[in-house]
């Protein structure tokens, strides 16, 4: 008997699939996974900051409902972390390193440092082992600050954070975009 697979969510995949953006994601993968969490063969977190970054008046799947209702009618299968003292601490700790690449700085985005303290929070405090930490955050988004940290490559961003364990952590998570590892061949 296989044991379930543990993944981590960031908001930018929920959207990818409410949004039915499948000229520039894998949306066959997402709905995968969503079969897979559904049928018990692995479990989905998410930080509970997603229900805010997920844009009711955008959502393209109109048939699902508001994200809670599809979060709702998923439940047992994807689970909502709500962000503690400790884990909002921990983002700000997050946000705080000197983020650098080749002369350049960033900034982390606060949600994107939740999903991190999110992700540490599971494996540390609850001793999951995620196999996968799935984002699209390329870093081609602008907050205040403009440019932000992408997820997808953190680590390139971490020049100057050599021996920050905070920051190692971090590097260490599983991220990656969500590309099932045997697709089906006719959706179900």
């Amino acid at each position: 008997m296989s044991s379930i697979e543990h993944l981590f969510w960031d908001s930018c995949v929920f959207i990818a699939y409410l949004n039915d953006e499948n000229g520039s994601y894998d949306i066959p993968s997402i709905e995968q996974y969503l079969r897979d969490a559904r049928a018990g063969r692995c479990r989905i977190y998410t930080s509970t900051i997603a229900i805010a970054e997920v844009l009711p008046s955008s959502l393209m799947k109109k048939s699902l409902g508001s994200f809670g209702e599809f979060i709702e009618d998923l439940s047992g299968s994807v689970v909502l972390i709500d962000p503690s003292p400790n884990l909002m601490s921990l983002s700000g700790s997050l946000r705080d390193l000197r983020y650098s690449k080749s002369g350049g700085t960033r900034t982390l985005a606060t949600p994107d440092a939740i999903m991190l303290a999110t992700v540490m929070h599971l494996e540390d405090d609850l001793g999951v082992t995620l196999k996968a930490f799935h984002t699209y955050d390329a870093g081609k988004a602008k907050g205040p600050e403009g440019k932000l940290v992408p997820l997808l490559t953190y680590e390139e961003w971490c020049e100057g954070l050599a021996g920050s364990e905070l920051a190692d952590r971090a590097i260490r998570l599983p991220r990656c975009k969500p590309i099932h590892h045997s697709p089906e061949l006719l959706p179900g």
